[in-house]
Parts: C-alpha cells; sequence; structure tokens
C-alpha cells in the first residue's frame, strides 16, 4: 500500500476542491 504516494495525492486535491467550494459558494 502507497500511503505516502496517496497523501501527496489527496492533498492537494483536498486543497482544490476546497478551492472549488469556496468559488461555488461564494
Amino acid at each position: 500500500p502507497g500511503v505516502i504516494f496517496t497523501l501527496i495525492v489527496a492533498i492537494p486535491l483536498y486543497l482544490t476542491l476546497r478551492k472549488r467550494m469556496a468559488v461555488l459558494l461564494r
């Protein structure tokens, strides 16, 4: 299992989703 790889992929993805949510809720 690549936990570190998952973190490296998930953190930027999560940040992008937060930015999109902020844009949508604006």
